[in-house]
């Protein structure tokens, strides 16, 4: 605030006008010690009350120099009037002394330095301020991109999931109908589960975990023998609550897809899928292991996998790295036997 900014310049103002006062006398510039004193106060405080009465009444040029100039030069005139007026009564008794000429120019010098300081340093407090108001503003745009996108690309997701669990129920309609029954029954529940919390960004493991059985159920009634599933909870997870733990929603949901689709599907004698969850300090593991078709020999992992899981692991990727920036990571690698092995590692808790 205005009064705070002139508050915290005053005792700087009123020491310099009484090393001034010394000075001025030690130049044999007043009659006294105290007379010089007086009017350098006067002046002091004089120039400071014409910036603070400029400042509330025109805000919006403060820091001009021009401007700075004239404030210095009227607070220097009132101060010298006030002064002579409280040392003899007479407020033009400074003008009328044998050293008014000299103490003219020499209070007009340093009213004109310390007006000139004044205007400095309120330049760089604006400019100190429109930085940060700047930089706020940058951060805001960042924060507002970074919850767009993320809604982007759930939104990428969450239709993708939905239309591949459909086309599996409209397959089974001719030929299984009571097994196509229930498996929309089950995706009925879990779509009002994921429904129910579609506003949200996080989810808890516990849920997600539930998600991905019921996801591997429905394939399961699909695929039949050629594809089986277990969900693994590591023993180092036993003294955790699952369903405190956060983790950005549908986050595991589409490796597991891209095993399926990618890995199982395409073999003909199908495979299984193992979802490991394991808790390391302060970051949850989550390893996806089929025993699918694999990437291929002399194929490099990243581009393979990219171009043939579609948007499911650069979506993954992208969500991580605008969540978590560096403290998370996927990593894709071949089994030495058979399929591919999806290691996602992030932090316990989302951060806000």
């Amino acid at each position: 605030m205005l009064w705070k900014r002139h508050l915290l310049i005053f005792p700087v103002n009123t020491i310099s006008c009484i090393l001034i006062a010394v000075f001025i006398k030690t130049q044999n510039l007043a009659s006294s010690y105290t007379n010089a004193l007086i009017v350098s106060l006067c002046i002091g405080w004089g120039v400071q009350l014409t910036f603070a009465v400029f400042s509330r009444f025109f805000p919006n040029q403060s820091t001009s120099y021009l401007l700075g100039l004239v404030q210095s030069v009227i607070g220097l005139l009132v101060g010298m009037l006030l002064g002579g007026f409280l040392i003899s009564g007479n407020a033009l008794l400074v003008f009328l002394t044998p050293y008014a000429n000299n103490g003219f120019f020499f209070s007009l010098f340093f009213a004109v330095v310390g007006g000139t300081v004044v205007v400095t340093l309120m330049r760089l407090k604006e400019q100190k301020q429109e930085i940060l108001e700047f930089e706020a503003n940058q951060l805001r745009q960042e924060v507002t991109l970074s919850e767009t996108k993320l809604q982007f690309l759930q939104a990428q997701i969450e239709p993708h999931f939905l239309f591949n669990t459909l086309s599996n129920i409209t397959s089974l309609i001719p030929t299984e109908p009571l097994l196509a029954e229930k498996s929309l029954i089950n995706l009925t529940e879990l779509l009002r589960v994921k429904f129910n919390g579609s506003q949200n960004k996080v989810s808890t493991l516990a849920d997600e975990l539930w998600l991905i059985r019921t996801y591997l159920d429905l394939h399961n009634m699909r695929l039949g023998k050629r594809l089986k599933f277990e969900i693994v909870i590591n023993k180092s997870v036993e003294g955790f609550d699952l369903a405190s733990i956060n983790i950005p929603s549908l986050i595991i949901q589409p490796l597991v897809e891209n095993a399926i689709q990618h890995g199982i599907e395409p073999s003909i004698l199908g495979g299984s899928i193992k979802v490991l969850v394991d808790i390391e300090s302060n970051k949850v593991l989550v390893k996806v292991i089929d025993t699918g078709i694999g990437i291929g020999i002399n194929q490099p992992v990243n581009a393979t996998m990219t171009s043939r899981a579609g948007i499911g692991l650069s979506n993954i990727r992208a969500r991580l790295s605008a969540i978590y920036g560096e403290n998370a990571s996927l990593k894709i690698t071949e089994n030495k036997d058979a399929g591919v092995t999806a290691t996602l590692i992030m932090l316990r808790e989302v951060p806000e």
